[in-house]
């Protein structure tokens, strides 16, 4: 008999003297009657206690834990409380994450303390968040941002249409000062700023209804423009320019590390 052999019949014996029986006991039912068989006793010297716990308690449950012996592969799940609205986050070990799936397979070394961790999800089963609004016309709206109490949207296809809702529902309709393919929009320092594609057209706005034009460091591809750190930046897409401003209103150029299709900033 292999050592492995040896140490199930080991695991079968102690489960026997516990039960009071010499019955064969079912491969199927083998985990479950490991369960019940307490650490030490009758157990081999190399038998190890595997706790499981979840956290929190109505977070989830927890199976595969008792005891099994050196060397021997287990598998241990952890099942969220879906009903309770939580989901499974990690098996942890001593606060640290050891596996983020929650069907954690291991091979026994010494006794294991894991917790399965679960977190509630703000998602409600059941509810749609989700609900479609028609925006003031059918255009091809390339881009939204949120600022000042209200969104703003642009549209990309030569046009000077611009739209804004102080709640994503209702939108009315408003201009850009030109047409041209207005690709991004961002907000900061109190103002909506727009750049435009296949131009140098930029355009600023502090409530997304009056628009004034701005004029970029060069004619290009401008693709996107982001605020943070005091500053607007914008990019280009299939080339190496950029542009930053403190007011969305004079601009300076610059350059990034390579042309490229450069197609979002952050």
């Amino acid at each position: 008999m292999s050592v492995q052999g040896i140490k199930l019949k080991s695991i079968a014996d102690a489960i026997r003297a516990k039960d009071g029986t010499t019955e064969p006991i079912i491969a199927n039912d083998f985990p479950a009657r490991i369960l019940a068989i307490p650490a030490g006793g009758s157990l081999p010297d190399d038998m190890r206690t595997i706790t499981l716990t979840a956290e929190p308690e109505n977070g989830g449950s927890v199976s595969g834990g008792g005891v099994a012996s050196d060397g021997m592969f287990i598998t241990v799940n952890a099942e969220a409380n879906e009903a309770g609205n939580f989901l499974f986050e990690a098996w942890k070990e001593g606060g640290t994450a050891i596996s983020l799936e929650p069907m954690y397979t291991f091979l026994v070394g010494a006794n294991r303390n894991l917790v399965a961790s679960f977190f509630e999800s703000q998602y409600v089963a059941g509810v749609d968040w989700w609900e479609a609004v028609m925006p003031p016309s059918t255009y091809y709206w390339s881009s939204v941002a949120y600022g000042n109490g209200r969104f703003v949207a642009v549209e990309g296809n030569s046009r000077s249409n611009c739209a804004y809702s102080i709640d994503g529902i209702t939108w009315t309709k408003s201009s850009l000062p030109s047409s041209a393919y207005w690709k991004s929009i961002a907000y900061g320092n109190g103002r909506f700023v727009a750049v435009a594609n296949s131009s140098s057209k930029a355009a600023y706005s502090e409530d997304g209804i009056t628009w004034t034009a701005a004029t970029l460091p060069s004619s290009a591809n401008w693709y996107s423009v982001t605020y943070g750190n005091g500053r607007f930046v914008a990019v280009t897409y299939n080339s190496s320019k950029a542009a930053y401003s403190e007011d969305g209103i004079t601009w300076t150029a610059a350059t990034l590390p390579t042309s490229s299709y450069w197609s979002s900033v952050a």
